[in-house]
């Protein structure tokens, strides 16, 4: 009788908040998951709170926070090797080309020999299009096809595709690397040309199903054959999507708290929502609570000259501090989240920018610049004392989780294992 009763006394602790532990262990950092864990409690609510302004709240990057990897150049780069395209060979030099603010400057990236500019690129870019278009994009109109697959299987081992993937992602990164953070975020989506957001998520659903296969990250190397302007180029990407089993389980323990949780990503917002929203994947975030890079025009559209919604709060860098301000924050009496979660220095501002910040996830990813001065914060608690980066607030803890891209997992340090 008396074992009866302390058994039931000790279920009836394990059920309280206070008293259970609300964040699977798995492979979280020690301090990190203890922290979570007292976050979760201390912060969260079990009984069901109507008004939002009395909910906390808690908001994420995508892509290598959330998830490891990238989705959208994922979705990219499969793209490419698909060639699943809805532009016609005499539109591509503009697509490419629309949004580069001096196509005749030089790219600053590795791989590229000296003096190569956007407009040598594209040109290249085109001579190849123009032959796979021919070959393939203009007769398989349905890809599932299993022609199709036979016809694909045989153009990408031409000489011609091969030079496309090689310089379509150099075009890409060189941009990125070159330019301002708008114009690289903006061009990648303009290959979207032709396409109504209904077919961008279809095409993101595919893509995430193939790349989230290979469960791991690794470096994938493309080369072209030495021809065209720009000769031989040599480019090297992380390939794969993967999702950790914890963060899956933090999502999940922070709803079953009272919390509400966002994405504020600086991908486009319908590729975040596809892969955020799908059951499969184990996030359950819906579509409002998800905001990313919006372009222009209406949804049933098909898009042409793609470019950005200027009437909406784009989410890089600065830009997501505003945008949690602006959408997520009025909801919550204009407090500002309790725990925010980022890996690169696109989310620094927002891992910075709140002075009621409770916590602050840092994705160990080994990046550099303003995110490894945070990093080194999270570890040792110091400062430049010549140029101190800025911190969320007196009570703001910051901690570290690493993962081991290569296995598509965390691991229980602080630091992390390279890609390879």
């Amino acid at each position: 009788m008396k074992y009866r009763s302390l058994l039931r006394l000790t279920l009836v602790l394990a059920l309280l908040p206070g008293c259970s532990r609300p964040l699977p262990r798995a492979h979280w950092e020690k301090d990190t998951w203890k922290a979570l864990s007292a976050l979760i409690r201390t912060e969260g609510r079990k009984d069901a709170v109507a008004d939002p302004a009395d909910r906390p709240y808690a908001v994420f990057d995508f892509d290598n926070t959330t998830i490891l990897g990238d989705v959208e150049l994922n979705l990219f780069a499969w793209q490419i090797s698909q060639l699943r395209y809805r532009i016609s060979p005499e539109d591509m030099e503009a697509v490419l080309l629309g949004c580069v603010p001096d196509p005749g400057l030089p790219l600053q990236l590795e791989g590229l020999s000296p003096g190569v500019t956007a407009r040598m690129l594209a040109a290249d870019i085109c001579d190849d299009y123009r032959i796979l278009y021919d070959d393939y994009i203009a007769r398989y109109a349905d890809p599932s096809a299993r022609e199709a697959g036979k016809a694909l299987a045989k153009v990408t081992r031409s000489r011609a595709f091969k030079d496309f993937r090689a310089k379509m992602w150099a075009l890409s990164a060189g941009v990125e690397a070159t330019f301002d953070a708008e114009t690289g975020l903006l061009w990648p989506l303009r290959l979207f040309s032709g396409m109504t957001r209904a077919e961008i998520r279809e095409l993101t659903r595919a893509a995430t199903a193939s790349q989230m296969r290979k469960g791991r990250i690794r470096l994938e190397k493309w080369e072209s054959p030495d021809m065209g302007l720009a000769g031989r180029v040599r480019v090297v990407r992380e390939d794969g999507l993967a999702v950790a089993r914890e963060m899956k389980d933090l999502y999940n323990a922070l709803m079953d708290y009272g919390f509400d949780v966002y994405i504020c990503s600086g991908s486009m917002e319908e590729v975040v929502e596809t892969m955020a929203g799908d059951p499969q994947y184990g996030f359950r975030i819906p579509p409002e609570q998800v905001f990313g890079v919006r372009v222009a025009g209406a949804d049933s559209v098909r898009m042409t000259d793609v470019r950005f919604d200027r009437n909406a709060i784009q989410p890089w860098q600065e830009g997501k501090v505003l945008a949690i301000r602006r959408y997520i924050a009025p909801a919550h009496g204009d407090r500002g989240p309790a725990l925010v979660a980022g890996d690169s220095n696109g989310d620094f501002d927002m891992l910075t920018g709140f002075p009621d910040l409770r916590i602050g996830l840092i994705v160990n990813c080994l990046r550099g610049g303003p995110i490894a001065e945070l990093t080194e914060y999270a570890l040792t608690g110091n400062r430049s004392a010549e140029d101190p980066i800025p911190v969320g607030g007196p009570g703001t803890e910051y901690l570290l989780q690493g993962r081991d891209p290569g296995r598509g997992r965390f691991i229980r340090e602080k630091g992390s294992k390279p890609v390879k």
